[in-house]
């Protein structure tokens, strides 16, 4: 949003960073908590390939049409920020691998570069679950696993230094999860206000994953309406948070909404054919 304002809301890039690394270095520990909590113990190839499965639907057709817009938006029409991949890297970011050959053979896509690091943990998280055994010999595991990682980065310049910036915090998702830790002091705010709170934080959520892949591209095209205005700082700044915010999380509420109605449709279909 700081790109397309009149005038930046927080102007101490330190505090822009720390307020960049915080959100997402929770989701990064939500995921693995998650994850774990659901998927405990993989036991056999067939669960492995359903855990893929289940990750891939949830994920992957978004992000090839989240690629496509950027596509569009920023090498097609040239929009703030442009983009001037080859063919080979908009296949290395189609393939999720950006942020393995980073920075040697690509530099990621603005956002979308968090999209491909969380597909490399989901595709990792396996080794994790076979780890049978007490919680150490999974920390030993990912200790072994950074330690490969880290030695890739400082000797082929490959392996972007944000996964091994956020790659600890998956891990201690899935030490909390093992452990059954609570964030009890969440939970109990959420109950006390849950007739108001609960309802608004699930729209938003439902919705998080679309605004994540699809902001840019939506702060780039409304800017090529809000501009021309030549509108004031503030009024400027109001259209931004107050018009174009909350319309781009309705029209992704509803780009995930269909493509949740999409994809029933696909498994009523399956399950009639078997």
């Amino acid at each position: 949003m700081q790109n397309f304002l009149s005038a930046p809301i927080i102007a101490n890039y330190s505090i822009f960073e720390i307020l960049k690394f915080i959100p997402l270095a929770c989701f990064t520990f939500v995921s693995g908590y998650a994850i774990y909590e659901n998927n405990k113990t993989l036991r056999d190839g067939k669960e492995v390939l359903h855990f893929y499965k289940k990750r891939i639907v949830r994920i992957y057709p978004l992000y090839l049409l989240a690629l496509f817009t950027f596509f569009l938006c920023f090498q097609v029409s040239g929009l703030f920020n442009p983009i001037h991949y080859s063919v080979p890297q908009w296949i290395i970011n189609i393939l999720c691998l950006q942020i393995l050959l980073a920075p040697a053979f690509i530099d990621p896509i603005f956002t979308l570069w968090f999209i491909g690091f969380i597909m490399v943990l989901y595709a990792m998280y396996p080794i994790f679950s076979g780890c049978s055994g007490p919680l150490r010999k999974k920390l030993i595991l990912a200790v072994s696993i950074f330690t490969v990682l880290a030695i890739l980065h400082l000797a082929l310049n490959i392996i972007d230094y944000r996964v091994l910036l956020y790659y600890f915090f998956f891990i201690a998702g899935i030490a909390a999860a093992d452990k059954n830790y609570r964030l009890l002091f969440i939970e109990r705010l959420l109950e006390k206000h849950q007739n108001h709170t609960v309802p608004a934080i699930v729209g938003l959520s439902y919705a998080s994953y679309c605004i994540y892949l699809f902001h840019m591209p939506f702060f780039a095209i409304t800017n090529q309406f809000v501009s021309p205005l030549v509108l004031s700082g503030y009024l400027h700044n109001g259209v931004i948070l107050f018009i174009v915010i909350p319309s781009m999380f309705c029209v992704c509420y509803f780009v995930q909404r269909s493509y949740d109605a999409f994809i029933g449709r696909r498994k009523i279909r399956v399950w009639h054919i078997q």
